[in-house]
């Protein structure tokens, strides 16, 4: 029996559910999958490992409603065993040595992120974790990624959540390359300064092309690799 021992909505399309399998959160580790069955005749679903807690024998995934099996899988209550659940499968996530890592993430694709970013934390990595969401109502596993990251910044499609608390390399500014704010009337006041000021939009808009020219392109990023390569 596969019970689900929580579940948690994380935002009204997306849930994570916490079930009982020893065996699998015995062997799990980053980056690896399962396939899970909500019944007998629903269709077998791959979901990322999103957590494990190897002393209380739990596994955790974290899944979008889209379709039929899904549906199937978030209409299931605590108490409750979902039909089949296969794994760990496929290959673990390489982490070992390394010392300095930017996990990036987006929407629900945050699920996959996160144990990444707690496996490397683990180990003493300096994590920094980069998450991006359509907006704030659908930002899941916030508090998570802030206990597992040394910076954590989260965007939208629109603007910056959070002014930086490091200088980003090349001179990414405050004022030239966006504008931050700590609180929804100062994200109001900044909005409606760009609204008034078409001139300021364009030039915030040029400095960022000159960013990406220099610090984002393929042949910069090749570029930066190289030269820190010869510092080492």
């Amino acid at each position: 029996m596969f019970t689900i021992i929580k579940r948690r909505e994380l935002n009204p399309t997306v849930t994570e559910l916490w079930i009982h399998a020893p065996l699998i959160a015995k062997k799990a580790k980053a980056g690896q999958f399962i396939i899970v069955r909500a019944k007998e005749d629903s269709e077998r679903i791959p979901l990322t490992i999103a957590g494990f807690d190897r002393e209380a024998g739990t596994v955790s995934i974290i899944f979008q409603v889209v379709g039929a099996g899904t549906m199937q899988l978030n209409a299931l209550k605590e108490g409750e065993a979902v039909h089949d659940f296969v794994g760990p499968l496929g290959k673990a996530t390489e982490i070992e040595g390394l010392k300095n890592v930017c996990v990036v993430g987006g929407g629900v694709g945050c699920a996959i992120a996160l144990p990444i970013a707690q496996a490397l934390h683990a180990q003493g990595t300096k994590v920094t974790g980069i998450v991006g969401f359509r907006n704030k109502d659908l930002v899941i596993l916030e508090d998570e990624f802030r206990a597992c990251c040394d910076e954590f910044i989260i965007m939208t499609d629109d603007v910056v959540n959070e002014r930086f608390v490091y200088e980003v390399p090349g001179g990414f500014r405050e004022g030239v390359n966006y504008l931050g704010y700590a609180s929804a009337e100062e994200c109001v006041a900044q909005v409606d300064l760009l609204m008034r000021c078409p001139d300021a939009v364009q030039r915030m808009k040029e400095a960022n092309a000159a960013y990406y020219r220099e610090w984002l392109r393929p042949d910069a990023l090749v570029g930066q690799a190289l030269r820190q390569a010869e510092m080492l």
